[in-house]
């Protein structure tokens, strides 16, 4: 998935939250965004793993930890959980799009 469709998933999911959050459009794009976490969190957790400040790489790792567990839980409120999936979505991409600038052998992940 490009960065742009990314963004523009992120994006719908956020304005469906305000509104329709359910039915088969909002389950497709739950379950892109449920895809989408799977793909970043380890590139994500490897870029925690390699940074020097503790208090960021604790920060990165919550993060990712807590994606993974949006990502298995269903919730209650359609609306919340298309929230949640879709800012995991957006912090997962930006942690993973760093880590792509180190080199291969520096990516090890596995925090959660």
């Amino acid at each position: 998935m490009s960065r742009a469709d990314l963004a523009a998933d992120v994006q719908l999911a956020l304005d469906l939250a305000r509104g329709r959050a359910t039915g088969e459009a909002a389950d497709a794009l739950r379950a892109r965004l449920r895809r989408a976490i799977v793909a970043y969190a380890p590139l994500a957790d490897a870029y925690a793993a390699q940074l020097a400040d503790s208090r960021a790489r604790e920060i990165v790792t919550h993060m990712v930890c807590h994606a993974w567990a949006v990502a298995q839980d269903p919730g209650q409120d359609p609306a919340v959980n298309l929230r949640l999936l879709a800012k995991a979505v957006d912090h997962l991409a930006r942690y993973a799009a760093a880590a792509r600038h180190m080199a291969p052998t520096d990516l090890d992940s596995g925090s959660c």
